[in-house]
């Protein structure tokens, strides 16, 4: 996916190229994103960048992999026996995204951002994988969940999966809706998408949404 000749780069200078392309895929879909625009910027030539990568697909592979790396830094510590119940253990991950966010804008607008390539044809296959994968891992929780009695077992856990999933992305489309504007602009400049207020709205919406699906999900609802 990432050739040596990029690995074997400076730290400072993989990290511009990095943080230059998490940009332009954030303000730009993927079919509209322009290596060439970029590389001018940094004045590195086309035929080094595929030195680098064998094409748009692996770059922008390589970016999704970094980001979810940086992610799981910042998410590792959090385990679920540290808290008396799954929603707690849920609310703490979502604090994690508020620090992501804060110390690396640009990875979190990236990450913001994906879901809406899904229906890029190039990445149509790459996403339903990653969503596939995203919803066994939920799977596995909310299973673990219901075999200690805290979930209900009326409802295929699946399905459970599937709602945390969709609702927990839906958080974002609120958000982006309701301040559209200055969502997307803080998207353009690269800037945390926490902060003038969104983290206090955002914040809301996961309790309204915790409310809903703790009433539906809980086994004594």
């Amino acid at each position: 996916m990432v050739k040596d000749t990029f690995n074997n780069l400076p730290e400072a200078k993989r990290s511009a190229i990095s943080s230059a392309f998490l940009k332009e895929f954030t303000v730009n879909k993927y079919d509209d994103a322009s290596i060439s625009k970029v590389l001018k910027t940094l004045n590195i030539a086309k035929g080094s960048f595929y030195q680098y990568f064998d094409n748009k697909l692996s770059l922008y592979q390589y970016l999704i992999q970094i980001c979810g790396l940086k992610k799981m830094e910042y998410i590792q510590h959090i385990k679920r026996e540290d808290y008396e119940d799954f929603w707690s253990f849920w609310r703490a991950l979502y604090q994690e995204g508020f620090k992501l966010d804060k110390d690396h804008p640009k990875m979190s607008n990236f990450m913001i951002t994906f879901h809406d390539m899904m229906n890029t044809p190039t990445l149509k296959e790459m996403y339903h994988t990653m969503r596939t994968n995203g919803l066994a891992g939920l799977g596995a929780m909310i299973q673990s969940e219901v075999d200690s009695g805290a979930f209900r077992k009326d409802v295929s856990v699946e399905f459970m999966a599937h709602t945390l999933l969709t609702t927990s992305n839906g958080l974002f489309d609120a958000v982006r809706t309701k301040n559209h504007v200055e969502f997307e602009q803080h998207l353009t400049e690269g800037r945390p998408i926490f902060t003038d207020g969104f983290d206090q709205y955002y914040t809301e919406l996961m309790e309204n949404n915790i409310t809903l699906l703790s009433q539906a999900f809980n086994s004594n609802s």
